[in-house]
């Protein structure tokens, strides 16, 4: 673990540790309160650290995992097909707007930059409300649904390039494989 990474994760435990919560709940869905995902497994909810900043939160992703990378990870819980377009801008301003908020947070408050850390986003499909992607074509991420959704992203704060070096669409089978 490089040192900026160390840093951030000593940063994230001693100041949102009343934020982690399981997967399962992480990903409930606010309109029916159920949730499509499983895994007791736990992460940062990103939302709600968000809205300890601000009264009207910006967009965010809904978890941050940490380990050797970052991980911002976005549930969906309904179809992609049907709205493809504007799933692919919610996406895309998800992802920069947390990735502004997370570059200030991490420089005004732990005194590290994320810009040499590796940073995956992963976007986590209901598989039954997404039949078309299969649980082989999910684990090898070769999906026809990544196609032109999202592969990478770069965004700059203040000058500085911020760097998502991987997209990954999956779904709440196979998505804890990527958290490697």
């Amino acid at each position: 673990m490089n040192q900026d990474i160390s840093k951030i994760y000593s940063f994230f435990a001693m100041n949102y540790s009343d934020t982690i919560d399981s997967f399962m709940n992480i990903s409930l869905n606010s309109v029916d309160g159920t949730s499509f995902v499983a895994a007791t497994e736990t992460a940062y909810n990103f939302d709600r650290i968000v809205r300890k900043y601000y009264n009207d939160p910006p967009y965010s992703v809904d978890a941050i995992y940490l380990n050797d990378k970052i991980y911002l990870i976005e549930f969906k819980d309904s179809s992609i097909e049907e709205r493809k377009d504007k799933l692919k801008r919610i996406l895309k301003v998800k992802l920069c707007s947390s990735l502004l908020l997370l570059q200030n947070l991490i420089s005004e408050k732990c005194s590290s930059n994320i810009k040499n850390i590796k940073i995956h986003y992963l976007v986590v499909l209901n598989s039954n409300k997404n039949p078309k992607m299969t649980r082989a074509a999910a684990l090898m991420n070769i999906s026809h649904i990544n196609n032109g959704l999202l592969s990478s992203y770069e965004c700059k704060v203040n000058g500085v390039r911020i760097y998502c070096d991987k997209c990954i669409i999956c779904n709440e089978l196979n998505f804890l494989n990527y958290l490697t």
